[in-house]
């Protein structure tokens, strides 16, 4: 597990707002840090957003 902080670039953004735009489901709180994870090669995030669990390929773990 790692709680590295990655940084944005152009490219994240734009398809954070592809992300945004194509599935109503997600927000752009929710469409950028899945930009970021597909980026990055993330596959799993721990989060209390249920939204993430929706997500192809992301596996959200949750809970304490």
């Amino acid at each position: 597990m790692a709680d590295d902080v990655l940084a944005a670039e152009k490219a994240d953004v734009l398809r954070a707002a592809e992300i945004a735009r194509s599935r109503a489901l997600y927000s752009a709180r929710d469409a950028v840090p899945i930009a970021l994870m597909e980026h990055h090669g993330v596959q799993s995030v721990l989060s209390f957003d249920a939204d993430f669990a929706r997500w192809p390929g992301l596996k959200r773990i949750h809970g304490i």
